[in-house]
């Protein structure tokens, strides 16, 4: 079974210009990524899907890297995220073999657990037939705002007309979403709601999306 980790790195940002080369500690926030990703030690290869001149030229070269450079028609503000992972999986399979697992991890969600993903692509190996995946999820305030969730028996909810305030919302970011390739393939999306069980992660270091100067002054005290 092979097992694939996805970096998108596009170098536009409107918030944070060039956010994916903002440092914690002297490590770029790609750098830290793909250093997690080899501590793993679960993974077949480590692809880097980037338009960002300064990443090509870094891993150009690089023996652990699969650098894919990616298209201008993929690196807009608006372009999603999903074409961007479909282009590097429909390259990888193209060039090198089939993927059974991908998994996406965002650099700007740069604190993360190896027990956590290990144990869960240990479960997705065992239910390698079943259309499951998983993805992270954070708490958020009360709010009807079309990017949360309820959570419900272990699967995501969209939130309704109907929805309480004393209910838990939770938000998806972008520390990991763990899928069969097939999935993602057959229905151009990182993941299916019904068929998606949500990994909330209650260590607020590994909630954070670094889009401000913000995050970066605060994530300088953090241990990774």
């Amino acid at each position: 079974m092979k097992i694939i980790a996805i970096v998108p790195a596009r170098s536009g940002s409107v918030r944070l210009p060039k956010k994916n080369r903002r440092t914690i500690r002297g490590k770029t926030l790609v750098e830290i990524t793909i250093d997690y990703i080899k501590k793993v030690k679960i993974f077949n290869d480590i692809l880097l899907t980037t338009d960002d001149k300064f990443f090509i030229r870094k891993y150009s070269n690089s023996k652990s890297i699969k650098l894919i450079t990616r298209p201008t028609t993929l690196a807009t503000s608006s372009s999603k995220v999903i074409y961007t992972i479909l282009h590097a999986i429909k390259f990888y399979e193209n060039n090198i073999g089939k993927i059974d697992i991908t998994v996406v991890m965002q650099p700007t969600s740069p604190i993360r657990s190896i027990k956590i993903l290990k144990n869960l692509l240990k479960k997705l190996k065992k239910k390698r037939d079943m259309p499951i995946s998983y993805v992270s999820v954070s708490k958020r305030l009360f709010s009807c705002n079309e990017k949360n969730f309820l959570i419900k028996k272990k699967r995501l909810y969209k939130i309704k007309k109907n929805f309480y305030k004393n209910q838990k919302t939770y938000q998806l970011n972008g520390n990991f979403y763990v899928s069969p390739t097939k999935i993602i393939k057959k229905f151009k999306q990182l993941y299916l709601l019904k068929n998606t069980i949500p990994v909330v992660l209650k260590d607020k270091k590994m909630s954070v999306d670094i889009n401000d100067y913000s995050n970066i002054l605060i994530s300088e005290h953090w241990k990774f």
